[in-house]
């Protein structure tokens, strides 16, 4: 399994998509598929960035709590 992206190789990667969807001559399917890939690789980093400001709150002193389904509080 391949590791997941950092955002700044997302954000690359949406960068090289906006430069393919403004090349002459392609198709307007392929200028519709590469913006359409180049939001996605741009939200995606946006996702990534908010997932590692969250993990750094949580690491700064926020407690992370586990609710047990059972109403039991982890308890036997």
């Amino acid at each position: 399994m391949n590791p997941a992206p950092t955002s700044a190789q997302c954000r690359q990667l949406a960068d090289e998509h906006k430069v393919r969807a403004k090349e002459a001559g392609i198709s307007s399917k392929l200028v519709t598929l590469h913006t359409n890939i180049a939001r996605s690789y741009g939200g995606l980093a946006s996702q990534l960035e908010m997932l590692a400001e969250h993990e750094g709150e949580i690491v700064k002193g926020w407690v992370l709590i586990h609710v047990n389904p059972d109403g039991m509080g982890g308890r036997s």
